[in-house]
């Protein structure tokens, strides 16, 4: 990956930058269309109110990376380790994303979006998800311990399952037909 200083308000569209890399360190209001960062090494790169749409970003190195004011769109984020982001002002939203064993442990992310989203397995232990919505998100394996959950709206998520006793949950939004996923541990069977 080279330094050539900032990218301001640019569009990339099809590039694949798995193996070269970006050509810079920072990008604001860029936006970045079908392009493949799988495996890449986004290490100490700064993204400010940046677009990802149909992007491949699985398997991506994160360590110090900046997202602030990101969205993705339609997008693969496979394995991302984004708990080794730098939290700074960390704020991003997702849609229609596939974000299975992501890891946001620890983070504070509050009121973060997921839309249409699918969450296998991804690390939430630990994090403030303080009024925070999973809008349609498919949350199967999960993992929510000791996290922040108050004022969180998971009426339209599903295939969820929250230990009331070790999360905190004030006045957090739950549908009839989600509460099975926080009496899972009791072993209840609800028709």
């Amino acid at each position: 990956m080279t330094d050539n200083g900032p990218v301001f308000d640019k569009t990339f569209e099809g590039e694949d930058f798995s193996a070269k890399g970006l050509p810079g360190r920072e990008y604001d209001n860029c936006t970045f269309i079908r392009c493949s960062f799988a495996r890449a090494n986004l290490s100490g790169t700064d993204f400010f109110e940046c677009d990802f749409l149909h992007c491949d970003l699985s398997m991506t190195k994160t360590v110090n990376t900046g997202f602030r004011d990101v969205k993705f769109k339609d997008c693969k984020l496979l394995g991302i380790p984004f708990d080794r982001c730098n939290d700074i002002l960390l704020a991003f939203r997702f849609e229609n994303c596939s974000l299975d064993f992501s890891s946001f442990h620890q983070l504070k992310l509050k009121a973060i979006r997921f839309k249409d989203c699918k969450l296998e397995g991804v690390d939430l232990t630990m994090c403030d998800l303080s009024d925070s919505v999973f809008e349609n998100c498919d949350l199967t394996g999960t993992v929510f311990e000791n996290t922040i959950l108050e004022n969180a709206d998971f009426r339209t998520a599903f295939n969820f399952s929250i230990d009331p006793e070790i999360n905190r949950l004030r006045k957090a939004k739950f549908s009839l037909q989600g509460a099975s996923g926080l009496l899972g541990k009791y072993g209840l069977v609800l028709e």
